[in-house]
């Protein structure tokens, strides 16, 4: 009978640890998906943002080239402009060859 009572036991504490195990598992399931659908929301707003930078920048050059006489004169702020076009550029091209 001790055998037996220590076996009986033993299962016991099996299927209490099988249930742990597969609550913590659908848990961490729901985790997992929670933090996939966070990591889009984030991708897509930084998407927008870099997006509406290289917008906004290239419209001010538009704006600024639309402006100009016939000389053509860089300043500091047309120069700093085209550094931040390329750099926003690059940034994306970077971000989307890391992605292959």
């Amino acid at each position: 009978m001790d055998t037996n009572s220590r076996l009986a036991d033993r299962v016991d504490n099996i299927r209490i640890l099988k249930d742990l195990l597969q609550r913590t598992a659908a848990e961490l399931e729901r985790e997992i998906n929670n933090l996939n659908e966070a990591k889009q929301n984030l991708e897509y707003a930084l998407d927008q943002r870099v997006g509406m930078a290289i917008h906004i920048n290239v419209e001010n050059l538009v704006s600024r080239e639309a402006r100009r006489t016939g000389d053509i004169v860089e300043d500091v702020i047309e120069v700093e402009l085209h550094k931040v076009g390329r750099n926003n550029t690059d940034e994306s091209f970077s971000t989307i060859a890391g992605e292959l």
